[in-house]
This record gives structure tokens, C-alpha cells and sequence, in this order.
């Protein structure tokens, strides 16, 4: 994917921000315990909420708890979506899923300065507790920052940055959030979720439709919905308040007082999804290549126009396949196992990509009868059996997982690529000059 200049500008600052400081600011928060508070009654808690920003890791927004304690002069967020990127083998265990989140304390002047940096708008809420909830809660916040409670594997559907908060809040609550909208449905999916919060980023949103298999189909309760932290906020700002022997505070709302800390636009959805931007790429020297190949004096023009066509497939169907194949293998992530796509995508599909590259080098098919020629009629048809199964499979609603959208412009565009790929190497070879 191509990033605007901006974007890949502002990556590169903040990387080079992060690095630089994250050592010293890392000693200083994960370190850091709070102190225990000696007036309860002065103390304030906000729940604090980031917009979604122009990067693909901020789309869905971020939540932290603010602590302001007058008595010890403390004015501290608590952030649970901080990870060490000195952490040893620190890409394996973040493909794995086995890579360790902690909850990193800082000053709320910091997050304010990230919020800029990020260009994310920032807002906070009064939650209006009692001493007693208030006490509660600081109570589980004290344990999180302990050491040995302070890291926890990140799951990002169940387990992130913004169900802690709202599993502490509803606890010190005594469980009234969970008991307000555990039983509620959402009207929507994990999916649904996942292709909603990129569809700024449309590649984005294609590449995770592919990856994420039938876990994430079931109709989600507005509980789990609040895996999102902008869904957090709305459904905390629809509660009462309540007092320690859980009746309602009439009048009184759980969240109050909005101020807003920063103030940024929300990032533009694209017009376009990113099924479509891949068919214009992949669809579009399909088509010129068949053209130019019905006319006698440009079939080596058409050839290699479709040799670029199946380039871009093996690079895109190889990638996928890989992945989905490594994933099942070895990730923690079940959200990526045992997915209905690898009918379509197969790791050994980066051999299209040199298929494809010598036939836009050469601009003739492969010898009928070669090696190469046999080993490519074998995968295609190979593929075209599975194509079959899966569109079977797919048309009689027998998959749990949704994969319509991957069926309609995968599925098909590999359908009508591979018989082209047959036809090209097993009946016309003869017809099309040199031969190799």
C-alpha cells in the first residue's frame, strides 16, 4: 500500500520520537505505583477517550482512566495499550499473538501532547461515583500496577486497552454495566466492527476480511461490543449513576462534565473498497490482455499484459496463502485459524509470480509438455477443484464464516485467471510463435 506523504511522514517522525524517548519514559511508568490517596472525597476519575487517526493502528480510537489526587499531587492516566519494542524477538511474538501489552502510567499533560502529536482528537468525562466505588476502583488500579499484574496478553477483541477500564469500572459498580448490556445485541459482528473502523484505510479492511475466519461471524452483545473504545463511551454515557447499594442516583448521570482536551477532525472514509481498487489492478490487464490476445498481430502484447495480471495475483493469492497457512500453524490468535479462504489462497501460489514474470519477459506460453509447463497444468487444476468445492460450499451457506465478499471478487477473478493460465499452456501454444 501506498501512503500519502503525510502519513509516512508523520510515521517516520513519531517512530523517531518514540525510540528516542520511550527508554526513559518506559523506566518512569512502568516503575511508577501510586501512591495510596489520604482524602478519597478529593479525588476525581475521568474516563478519557482518543478519536481514531490517520494511521492504521489508531482506527479504532483509545481509552485510558485519568486519576486527578489534589492530596498527592498526582494527575496521572492510566494507558493498558503500551508494549516494549525492545522486547526480545519482538516481530515473532507480535505475529504470534504472544506479545506482551502492560499498562503504562503517565502524566495526562503526556497523552494530551500525543493527541496532538497524532493529530486525534481527546475528550474526558467526570465518572460520578461514590467514596466507596471511587475507593474501589483506585483499589484494582493499585493492583494493576503492581509488577507482576502489570503485563497481560493482548487479545484485541476480548482483551485491549479499552475492555480493562470497563472491566474495572463495571466492578467497582458491582456490576452494573455488564448487567445493563451483557443480554443486549449489538446488530453486528466483529467484522462488521473491523470493516467499519478501517474503511478509511479500504486495503486495510480487505487484507483483515481475508485473514479473520468464523470466530467473528456470531452477533456480538453490546458488552463486547465496547471492545472499541468509542463504543465504550457511548454506552457509558447512557447510564445513571448509582449509589453503593445499587439503586439509581436519580438525575444523575455515570459520565458528566465533557470537556474536550483536544480537537481534530475524524479521519475521511474512502469512497472505494478495497475489492474494488484490487479488481481495477488485477481485472484491468485481464481484460486488455484477452483483447489484444483475439487480435492476431498482438498476441504477444496480450500474453504479456495477462503475465502481468497473474503477477500481481501470485504476489497477492502467495501472500495470503502463506500467511493463512503460518497463522493456523503457529499463532495464538484463533481469529486466524482454520480459515475458509485457504480454498482460494495457497502459499504455494508465489509460483505465479515467476510464471507471470516470464511470460511478460518472453510474451509466449510455456512448451506443451515441459516440466514446467505439466507442474502448472497440475496446480491449475488443482485450483479450479478447490474453486468449485469453495464456491459449492460458499453458495449453499455451509461455510460459518462470511465470505461472500471473497468468493465474489477472489474467488471469480481467479476462476476466470486460471482458465486463461489452462488454456494459454495446454491448447494454444502452438499458435503463439517461439516456444520455451
Amino acid at each position: 500500500m501506498i501512503l500519502p506523504v503525510s502519513i509516512k511522514y508523520r510515521a517516520c517522525l513519531w517512530a523517531l520520537i518514540f525510540f528516542l524517548a520511550h527508554p526513559v519514559f518506559s523506566w518512569a511508568s512502568v516503575s511508577f505505583i501510586p501512591p495510596i490517596t489520604s482524602n478519597i472525597g478529593e479525588v476525581k476519575i475521568y474516563l478519557l477517550t482518543r478519536g481514531a487517526g490517520a494511521d492504521v493502528y489508531t482506527k479504532y480510537g483509545h481509552t485510558m482512566i485519568r486519576v486527578v489526587d489534589s492530596s498527592n499531587n498526582m494527575d496521572v492516566a492510566y494507558n493498558w495499550g503500551a508494549f516494549d519494542f525492545n522486547q526480545p524477538g519482538f516481530i515473532v511474538k507480535f505475529l504470534r499473538g504472544l506479545l506482551p501489552y502492560h499498562l503504562a502510567i503517565s502524566p495526562t499533560h503526556f497523552e494530551v501532547r500525543i493527541s496532538d502529536i497524532e493529530q486525534r482528537w481527546l475528550v474526558q468525562e467526570q465518572l460520578n461515583m461514590t467514596d466507596k466505588q471511587k475507593a474501589a476502583l483506585l483499589l484494582e488500579l493499585n493492583r494493576e500496577a503492581q509488577p507482576d499484574r502489570r503485563y497481560y496478553r493482548y487479545l484485541f477483541f476480548t482483551d485491549n486497552c479499552s475492555t480493562r477500564p470497563r472491566d474495572f469500572i463495571d466492578k467497582a459498580l458491582g456490576g452494573k454495566v455488564a448487567t445493563s448490556f451483557q443480554g443486549k445485541g449489538s446488530g453486528s459482528t466483529f467484522r462488521d466492527k473491523v470493516m467499519n473502523y478501517n474503511a478509511s484505510v479500504p486495503i486495510l479492511a480487505m487484507g483483515q476480511d481475508v485473514i479473520l475466519n468464523r470466530e467473528v461471524d456470531h452477533g456480538i452483545s453490546q458488552w463486547e461490543e465496547m471492545f472499541i473504545p468509542l463504543k465504550l463511551r457511548e454506552y457509558l454515557l447512557s447510564m445513571p449513576a448509582y449509589n453503593d447499594d445499587g439503586s439509581v442516583r436519580a438525575g444523575e448521570r455515570l459520565l458528566s462534565g465533557t470537556t474536550t482536551l483536544t480537537h481534530y477532525p475524524d479521519p475521511v472514509n474512502s469512497l472505494y473498497n478495497g475489492y474494488v481498487i484490487f479488481w481495477v489492478f488485477l481485472g484491468t490487464p485481464i481484460l486488455l490482455g484477452m483483447v489484444l490476445y483475439l487480435k492476431t498481430s498482438f498476441r504477444k502484447a496480450g500474453i504479456r499484459i495477462f503475465g502481468l495480471a497473474l503477477t500481481v495475483w501470485g504476489a497477492v493469492s502467495g501472500m495470503f496463502g502463506l500467511y493463512l497457512t503460518l497463522a493456523w500453524a503457529f499463532s495464538e490468535h484463533m481469529v486466524v485459524h482454520h480459515n475458509a479462504n485457504l480454498w482460494v489462497f495457497w502459499p504455494m501460489d508465489w509460483y505465479f509470480l515467476f510464471l507471470g514474470g516470464m511470460l511478460l519477459w518472453k510474451g509466449v506460453p510455456l512448451c506443451k509438455g515441459s516440466l514446467l509447463s505439466k507442474f502448472t497444468v497440475w496446480l491449475v487444476l488443482g485450483h479450479l477443484v478447490a474453486l468449485g468445492i469453495y464456491g459449492i460450499l460458499a453458495i449453499g451457506g455451509f461455510f460459518m464464516q462470511y465470505v461472500t465478499r471473497v468468493f465474489v471478487y477472489f474467488g471469480l477473478s481467479a476462476l476466470l485467471l486460471y482458465c486463461l493460465t489452462l488454456y494459454l499452456t495446454a491448447f494454444r501454444w502452438r499458435e503463439l510463435g517461439r516456444k520455451y
